[in-house]
């Protein structure tokens, strides 16, 4: 194998971080004012690089590993941006669904993908819990946001178990292995 096959694509925001850390890497809407105007709020390349590889050393430290799966159900945001590139850091494969197909479809996407990790927002982790998705595989689950009744850490308390001083070592991934698993709205049958 050459070595273009080893390469996470995560090291590229990171070779970005070092060589460019004051450039905007995401800009996302944040909020409107009286008037309808919108205000962004951003993170720069240095600040992504940072903040996915703290939360990838946090999901690590809580348990999740490299081929483990682990559904992200988080509204886009800078928080899913993060997350999204901690777990490519860590080679964790993001399982991600469209929330639009349903409760009943949503049971039956996360059956099948047999996830070990569920990262959400309040909402779909209020939905875990009472629905029972994910009974038989999932072991660790974060909230991104306030946690109410269903436990687990939150995505602050995942930022505190990663915090360091020293880089954080991407793990290496090849052509055989899962990037993500993407279930789609399945407008014409099952998703």
């Amino acid at each position: 194998m050459n070595q273009a096959q080893h390469i996470n694509i995560a090291t590229y925001l990171d070779d970005m971080g070092r060589a460019q850390p004051h450039t905007l890497a995401i800009v996302f809407p944040d909020s409107r004012d009286r008037w309808g105007r919108v205000s962004y709020t951003h993170l720069t390349f240095g600040q992504l690089a940072s903040e996915s590889s703290c939360l990838a050393r946090g999901l690590e430290e809580m348990g999740l590993k490299k081929g483990d799966r682990a559904v992200l159900m988080v509204k886009p945001s800078l928080d899913f941006f993060a997350l999204t590139f901690a777990l490519l850091k860590v080679g964790i494969v993001p399982v991600l669904i469209d929330p639009g197909i349903g409760p009943r479809y949503l049971k039956q996407c996360i059956h099948e993908a047999m996830p070990q990790g569920f990262i959400g927002i309040p909402k779909a982790m209020a939905a875990k819990k009472i629905l029972g998705w994910g009974r038989g595989s999932i072991r660790h689950r974060v909230t991104v946001g306030r946690r109410l009744f269903w436990g687990g850490p939150t995505l602050e308390h995942v930022k505190e178990k990663g915090k360091s001083s020293e880089a954080y070592t991407i793990r290496t991934s090849s052509r055989e292995e899962a990037a993500a698993i993407v279930f789609t709205s399945g407008s014409t049958g099952v998703p």
